[in-house]
């Protein structure tokens, strides 16, 4: 009788094998990255590598498909929200709420403090439509026009006009790098934006000041027909009053009050549903539409058309495949304890909460470098989650600092696809304006601040409220 054949046993992972199974993988998404292949295909050749490493070491295919499915299952709730997000903002179009958000925010605009408030005029929009592109290719063109009658160097303004811009992407939960910085930590959206507040309110307020002293000494009159254009051009496809904002209010209050985002969201559709076919005479056919394809914007503003053409459950897909791919890598490297023996090596020589926040950091940091957003977001968090449990640190903390350098480090890298987008929209070269671009190169710094005062680390039973300059007790920092 034949012996049954003895399955293989799986080979120990000694840190140069991790180092090699962490690596191959990460390298081959940047180089794919770089050669313009989207993130998605670049993501699944990374699960690819992962897989054929798996299989060298001996892993059986059973064990590496349900690591897969496993983590898949871990990031299905986030794919769920992002659903719901789009479907939110295609029906917060139509109802008339994002638009009139849009309408009250252009009538702030002052000419004696216009450079601060270009940057937080655009950081008002992005927060209202959850991207910092659509602000810039909307109110961003208008304030760079406006800046030649005010004798106000473009640079200047296009810097505060990216600044308020990254500053609303980040802080927006209808952001898609919000969401996914979220998801990837395992915290909710509501304590990610929160713990932010930390690093963001100090970084603003700085460029509330900077911007008014370089904005102080110049003069002019400011033209407003540009924002009357848009202004009318809202008027013309909406009706427009205060009761447009109770949509948006009902979301943000519940959300406030824990509840859970599923509940939040569907919530705010419904209500803004009601509103787009009571105000805005939209069929509840039409609703359906706008929820899963998108609003689609005719006011005859080309540049309002674009801002306001957005959302919709299928404009999320793209996003919802690389949450996918990421819940797979997130699988396989945890199948395979890859991440293990790094982090231990890191947490060996870094053993205090500031130095491993500092080292969250810093790979934010690295991962940021071929320009891509996504994988700054992602990967420190599969790295380090373990590790910040084991410190108690709230993962609000490993989710703020993965935004304060994976999302902001893009908006100043000069040959990034983000910075190429900008200079053509706002006519100005990157080198010129990226020194003014201050959100995101104060951001990191605070964080690193706070990291090593304590400010804003929370453990993982505190409550995430903002509280200006609170610290982690001495006790609990190591």
């Amino acid at each position: 009788m034949r012996k049954k054949q003895r399955q293989p046993e799986t080979l120990e992972m000694t840190l140069p094998c991790a180092l090699a199974g962490f690596i191959l993988p990460i390298a081959l998404m940047i180089i794919m990255i770089f050669s313009g292949i989207s993130l998605t295909l670049s993501m699944l050749s990374s699960v690819i590598v992962l897989l054929v490493f798996g299989k060298i070491r001996n892993f059986k295919w059973a064990d590496l498909d349900a690591a897969m499915s496993d983590g898949i299952r871990s990031i299905a709730s986030a794919a769920v929200i992002m659903i719901l997000v789009g479907a939110l903002v295609g029906v917060f179009m139509s109802s008339g709420t994002i638009p009139a958000m849009l309408y009250y925010g252009f009538k702030i605009i002052k000419p004696a403090v216009f450079l601060p408030v270009a940057f937080l005029l655009s950081g008002f929009v992005a927060i209202c439509t959850g991207t910092s592109w659509g602000a810039v290719g909307t109110i961003g063109v208008v304030l760079i026009g406006m800046s030649d009658g005010l004798n106000i160097p473009l640079w200047y303004t296009a810097g505060a006009i990216i600044s308020g811009a990254q500053m609303g992407d980040k802080m927006s939960p209808l952001s898609d790098t919000t969401l996914l910085a979220a998801a990837s930590a395992d915290t909710s959206v509501i304590n990610h934006v929160v713990s932010m507040f930390y690093t963001t309110v100090p970084a603003a307020l700085v460029c509330v000041v900077v911007y008014f002293f370089l904005g102080i000494h110049n003069s002019g009159s400011l033209v407003d027909s540009e924002v009357m254009l848009l202004s009318n051009g809202i008027l013309s496809s909406f009706h427009i009053n205060l009761l447009m904002l109770i949509p948006v209010i009902v979301v943000l209050v519940l959300s406030v009050r824990q509840v859970p985002a599923f509940i939040a969201f569907t919530a705010g559709i419904i209500i803004a549903g009601i509103w787009a076919v009571a105000f805005q005479g939209v069929s509840v056919a039409d609703i359906f539409g706008y929820a899963m394809n998108g609003y689609v914007s005719s006011t005859g503003v080309e540049s309002l058309d674009g801002l306001l053409s957005r959302g919709g459950v299928n404009g999320m897909l793209e996003m919802i495949s690389v949450i996918l791919m990421a819940g797979m890598i997130s699988g396989l490297l945890d199948k395979m304890k890859i991440l293990e023996p790094i982090v231990a090596a890191i947490t060996s020589r870094v053993n205090s909460v500031a130095g491993i926040v500092t080292a969250t950091l810093a790979c934010a940091g690295i991962l940021a470098i071929p320009g891509a957003q996504y994988p700054p977001l992602t990967i420190p968090a599969f790295a380090f989650k373990s590790t910040y449990d084991k410190m108690d640190i709230n993962r609000a903390v490993l989710s703020r600092s993965m935004e304060d350098l994976g999302t902001l480090l893009c908006a100043v890298l000069p040959y990034g696809i983000s910075a190429a987008y900008y200079s053509a929209t706002l006519g100005v070269e990157p080198l010129k304006y990226i020194p003014f671009t201050l959100l995101p190169i104060l951001s990191p710094i605070i964080a690193l601040v706070n990291a090593w005062l304590g400010i804003g680390i929370f453990r993982i039973k505190d409550p995430v409220v903002y509280r200006p300059f609170w610290r982690r007790p001495k006790d609990t920092v190591k």
